[in-house]
Parts: structure tokens; sequence; C-alpha cells
């Protein structure tokens, strides 16, 4: 079946990535530096339920940012590398070409957030990190596999499909990878902050647990701070209430997205496929003569000039590249247009940015610097 080579062949060409490996090491690497700087409170367990979840919602945040090339990567590589006429002319269906493509993608950003509870798991029963945990095993909770089973399942599981549908769509229509970062910045900053207004405005923070798709205001900001110190180390998230009409609406909007690209998707040349290529002039060809004209030209003489390659090249080619990409991002209609957004929108929601148990706080220069400069070690930091 066609389906599965296409899947295939896309599954092993991202696993052989070194990219991917080094997305694993830091997702890795997270979850075993905080469980060596976060501190559990009085009567909470080292390896306590709430530390777990909390965890693997965070990673699922560094997720974002890092696995984003691994979507845009099997959505516009054949244009990226203009093997698309090839590719665009195989007697492969529509549905076969781009179900293979994002199934692979999302395969592999499965098993990257499959890393986060393997890793929490690892830290805590993995023999031989005495030194690196600090405790002993007679601190810890009895192992309890539905536990670790419970935080991939029903948040990173989701998470990992609903942003691989959004950074796969947003990629295959734009053609372009740098397309699936923007779905992954969206993705992170603007349903929290539309979350977090729609709550104040209708005074209901249960919105929270329905329009936040990643967990982080909805699961750690709001869910989680209720739990008491007994619930943190035994409680579990479970899909019932406002947290199941979550998973509803974000899993909805991921098979949407999915349908809109299965429906929007052409196989045509990008080149002449641009709505604004319909009103560009085209001159009209002229007929060449048939004798062929005979050109003179005179010798140029060119100048001899001394080629250095010290640190003052190196620096002016340093500046150059870099104000060069500059000019690329800020002139893209995603680039200085989703800063400006980011900084209305903290504009806009400062009151409940910076504020204590829902009371606005004056913005002072100790509290913006806190606000900007929190500790990574907090996981109800708002940073986070």
């Amino acid at each position: 079946m066609k389906f599965w080579k296409i899947f295939r062949y896309e599954l092993a060409y991202l696993a052989r990535r070194i990219s991917t490996w080094l997305y694993l090491v830091v997702l890795l690497a997270f979850v075993m530096g905080m469980n060596q700087v976060i501190k559990p409170g009085d009567g909470v367990y080292p390896n306590n339920t709430f530390l777990i979840t909390a965890l693997t919602v965070l990673g699922g945040l560094i997720w974002l940012v890092i696995g984003a090339s691994i979507a845009g990567e099997a959505a516009a590589r054949d244009v990226q590398t203009r093997i698309h006429p090839l590719v665009y002319t195989t007697p492969v269906s529509r549905s076969s070409y781009l179900s293979g493509k994002f199934m692979a993608a999302f395969a592999v950003n499965a098993l990257l957030l499959l890393s986060l509870p393997v890793g929490i798991l690892l830290f805590f029963y993995l023999p031989g990190l005495d030194s690196l945990r600090g405790i002993d095993q007679g601190e810890l909770l009895p192992f309890r596999p539905t536990v670790y089973l419970n935080v991939y399942c029903l948040i990173a599981l989701p998470n990992a499909f609903v942003a691989t549908a959004l950074q796969f769509a947003l990629a295959k229509l734009t053609r372009q990878v740098a397309a699936s970062y923007m779905a992954s910045l969206l993705l992170a900053v603007f349903p929290q902050m539309i979350a977090v207004g729609a709550a104040n405005l209708f005074g209901n923070w249960d919105l929270l647990k329905v329009l936040d798709p990643v967990g982080v205001a909805g699961i750690i900001g709001n869910e989680l701070q209720t739990w008491t110190p007994s619930e943190k180390n035994t409680r579990q998230v479970t899909l019932e209430g406002m947290y199941l009409w979550n998973r509803i609406l974000w899993l909805g909007v991921a098979l949407g997205l999915l349908w809109l690209t299965y429906l929007r998707f052409s196989r045509t040349n990008p080149e002449t496929n641009r709505w604004w290529s319909r009103f560009s002039w085209r001159p009209k060809v002229q007929a060449k003569k048939a004798e062929t004209a005979i050109v003179s030209a005179s010798a140029i003489s060119v100048p001899q000039v001394r080629r250095g390659f010290g640190f003052a090249t190196h620096f002016h080619q340093t500046l150059t590249i870099a104000w060069d990409s500059f000019g690329k991002i800020a002139r893209h209609p995603m680039g200085l247009t989703l800063v400006s957004a980011i900084c209305l929108a903290s504009a806009a929601f400062s009151d409940q940015i910076i504020a204590e148990f829902g009371i606005p706080l004056l913005p002072t220069t100790q509290q913006v610097v806190n606000y900007l400069a929190a500790p990574v070690s907090s996981v109800n930091t708002p940073g986070w």
C-alpha cells in the first residue's frame, strides 16, 4: 500500500536526522535537571503525581519550540528541495501522500514526548543515579506505572496530535518549514492569553481548562493549584468535566485543520499558483530574427584585490549575515507582526499578568523584573 511506503520512508528519514536525536537529549536533560532543582514541600514525596504532571506539561511546551521542524520538514521538504515536480507527478493519491507524511511526523513527535514521562521514571528508579537524585529509595512512593501512562495518554499524546496538525497544516499550505515554528508560537502564546482574558471577562475560571490547548494555564495554573499535599502525591488528571471538553474541542480543531489542508492542497507548481500572479504584467515575447547578431565586446580590466580572512573579515561577515537574517524575519508577515501582537496582548492583560490572588498589583520595577526573571525551578511561575 502506498500509504505505508510513504509512512515508512518519512519515518526513517526523520529518525535519521541528527536534530531529532538532539531534541530527545534536550527533553531528557530538561526533566532530569528540573527533577534536581524542584524540591517537594511538606508531606509531598519527591515522585509525586503533581511533579510528574507539571513536568510533562512544561516539557511539552519546550517541545513546541524545538520540535516544530519535524512536521515542517515532512510537509515542506519536497518543495524546499525542489523535487516536487517529480513527486507530484507520481501515481499517488492526495490522501495517501498527505496522510503518510503527517502520520510519520506525528509518530516521531509522539515518541519525542514519550521521553518526558520515561525520563522522569528513569530519574527516580534507574540504578546508579543515587548521587544525581540525592534521595534514598525509601523516600519515594511505590512505583505506579498508571501515573506515567495517564500523563502521556491524556496530556502529552493529544497535545502532540494537535500541535503536529497545526504545524503540518501551515507548513504544507505555505510550503515553508518556518511556518511550523510560527504555528508553535501561536499555539504556545495566544490560546493562553485568550483563555485568561475570557476567564476574567466572564468570571469563570473553568474556561481555562477548555480553551488552553497545552495545559500550562488550564492544568498547572488552575487545576493543580487546588490540590492538597495528599492529592499531589496520588491524584491524577482525569478525562471528565471541562478537561474532557478541552480534549474534544482541540482534537476537533486539529481534525478540521487536516481536512482543510486536504481540500486546499494542490500539486501545481508553487511559482504559478499564487493569487497575485494573476495581476502581474507579463511582457509579450518578441520573435527573434533569423540572423544572428554579432556583438563586439571590449576587454574589461579587473583590478587585483587582496583577500583577507582575519578577525575583521569574519566579524563583518557575521554582522552582514545577522542583518540580512533580521531583515528577512522583519519583512515576513509573521515576523514583527507577531512580536507586536504579543506586546499589545501583554499591555491589554497587564492587570491579569501581574496580580496576586486576582488582585492587580502596581507594576513597579521590582514587580516587572520578578515577572520577567522568574526562577526556572518554580513550576508556578508566570513565565511558563
